[in-house]
């Protein structure tokens, strides 16, 4: 049963605010955890890094190194708890992954095919890996991870990389990237056994950055041509099935990282000409149950408003539909059960 101030929903486009930077500029970097508590590690900037910060909602502080400096590698799990794959040093493509406790980076096992610019998801105990390049071929096989070791899992329908993804070991999305040839618009999620198509995005795009769940995820930035020169800001938003705009960053770049959830999610780095140190972090609206009296329909709920608004008000009657916006207001229906 709804109550006065429960969080009834999230809608609409979100948008994207600067924060605080990066103390050192990154891109082609791995990113993990949420929007107030994330881990971004390794990368280039004018030569290739193996330092890691943490970032606690406003402020970027450096942490443990790397043992191995890696670019393109991928990220999965928490500030405290995560894993890299994967990547490559100068010339020398990783199958070496290491896992990080908040403070020290420790080798672990090594994944089964060499791989960079792949994709990742999942906790550090229960991460998974899929796509990426390997002597400039686009690989559409996964790998996943139980905290120590690296076994094959089933491969995806599309061979791509530089493609961005979201959602758990056993409920992925992946979207968009490269085949070495076209960059893709399609999608796949992940069930725990078997990859299947899902929505298209509303453009195609590569090196872009992801995060969220599966049911709730978001891609941002990278570029929208094969050779990587077009960048771009866009964002999109997937629900499960269908992708849909979202507010568009503050600049468009080239493979920035991304971390945290689809209403909490964070851009950090990129190229654009230069690499940058900005970070970014991305919101949608939500609305609340507020509590009134003397309404004008006998079956009267209550009210709803966008916390964003200044309390704007109206009143809703069982059967409003969930979920849409009514004609010139700025929050929703919803039916009480």
């Amino acid at each position: 049963d709804v109550q006065e101030g429960d969080l009834i929903g999230i809608y609409g486009a979100g948008s994207w605010a600067a924060s605080g930077n990066l103390n050192t500029s990154r891109y082609i970097a791995a990113a993990s955890g949420s929007q107030n508590a994330s881990l971004v590690s390794g990368g280039s900037s004018a030569v290739n890094i193996n330092t890691s910060e943490l970032f606690n909602g406003s402020t970027w502080i450096a942490s443990g190194s790397l043992n191995t400096t890696r670019k393109y590698h991928a990220g999965a799990g928490s500030l405290n708890a995560s894993v890299v794959s994967g990547g490559n040093n100068v010339s020398t493509s990783q199958s070496s992954s290491e896992t990080f406790n908040g403070a020290t980076w420790t080798t672990s096992g090594a994944i089964n095919t060499t791989r960079y610019t792949h994709a990742s998801a999942g906790s550090l105990n229960a991460a998974m890996i899929i796509g990426g390049d390997l002597s400039n071929s686009a690989l559409s096989s996964a790998e996943l991870f139980n905290g120590s070791v690296w076994a094959t899992a089933a491969s995806s329908s599309t061979s791509r990389q530089a493609a961005g993804a979201g959602g758990a070991q056993n409920s992925a999305v992946i979207a968009g990237g490269n085949n070495t040839a076209t960059v893709l618009s399609s999608s796949e999620i992940y069930n725990g056994s078997t990859w299947i198509f899902s929505g298209v995005k509303t453009i195609s795009s590569n090196n872009n950055a992801g995060g969220g769940s599966q049911n709730a995820s978001f891609m941002s930035g990278g570029t929208s041509d094969i050779g990587g020169t077009i960048y771009i800001n866009v964002t999109e938003l997937f629900n499960g099935s269908t992708w849909s705009a979202s507010g568009n960053s503050t600049a468009s770049k080239l493979s920035p990282v991304g971390a945290g959830a689809q209403n909490g999610g964070l851009l950090i780095g990129g190229y654009n000409g230069s690499v940058v140190n900005t970070t970014e972090l991305h919101s949608q609206s939500t609305y609340r149950r507020l509590n009134y009296t003397n309404l004008p329909c006998s079956n009267n709920i209550g009210m709803a408003y966008n916390v964003s608004s200044t309390n704007t008000t109206a009143s809703l009657c069982r059967g409003d539909i969930p979920n849409t916006r009514l004609a010139s207001q700025n929050f929703f229906g919803f039916n009480r059960y």
